[in-house]
């Protein structure tokens, strides 16, 4: 009589793929000569022998995971006996050491942060008043990063009334383009002592255009 419940599984059954295992059914022990109340007993046994065995692939990752958290253990434990031989008075010393460090970094980054967050709104509001050289008016301005407050809009409070002055002192007026500067026009050149439109609107003006570029119009616009 076979004893299957004793048997022991190859290594080759041991790796097959769940979904291609083999268990022995009743009719493959029938063929062997067995009864069939045997051959139903060691169906059954052969089925239930299999529902423990995983695949290789996942026999595979368990281990993984198994050999790896054994190893976690073992450096958790080395960590644990190496604070164990801490002087207490030495740790904490060096906890209040990285938090002065890392409190002065913070305020260091801060710091930083502003500064480029005053000049970035600084260049946008020189650009805003037309100046012509943002870097030679900046020189002028009176502002400490450290000290610059802003308003809802984002813009550095009093910026604009130093922009102003800036605008308007005899000094510093030359740094800015005039808001009433007119467009200079190219592909002609104006009569002389005239900077503005003709009197006769915008055909006196093209007419003297043409006229100053050598076009008669008279003749559809031929030289």
């Amino acid at each position: 009589m076979l004893n299957f419940r004793n048997r022991q599984p190859s290594r080759a059954v041991f790796f097959i793929p769940k979904n291609r295992r083999y268990f022995m059914k009743k009719e493959d022990f029938t063929a062997l000569g067995i009864s069939d109340e045997l051959a139903g007993k060691a169906a059954a046994a052969s089925a239930k022998e299999l529902e423990t065995y995983v695949a290789k692939g996942e026999y595979d990752t368990l281990t993984a995971a198994k050999t790896q958290l054994e190893k976690d253990v073992k450096a958790r434990d080395k960590q644990i006996d190496g604070l164990k031989k801490v002087d207490p008075e030495k740790l904490q010393e060096q906890i209040t050491q990285l938090q002065t460090q890392n409190a002065s970094d913070k305020a260091a980054y801060e710091k930083q942060l502003k500064s480029q967050k005053v000049e970035s709104a600084v260049q946008l509001a020189l650009t805003g008043a037309n100046a012509l050289n943002t870097k030679a008016v900046r020189a002028l301005l009176d502002i400490d990063p450290e000290k610059v407050e802003f308003d809802d809009a984002g813009a550095v409070k009093g910026l604009s009334d130093q922009i102003k002055k800036l605008q308007t002192a005899d000094d510093s007026k030359m740094l800015f383009k005039a808001a009433d500067e007119k467009p200079a026009f190219k592909g002609f050149k104006p009569a002389e002592g005239r900077d503005e439109l003709p009197d006769g609107g915008m055909d006196d003006f093209f007419s003297a255009a043409m006229k100053g570029a050598g076009i008669n119009n008279d003749d559809g616009g031929k030289k």
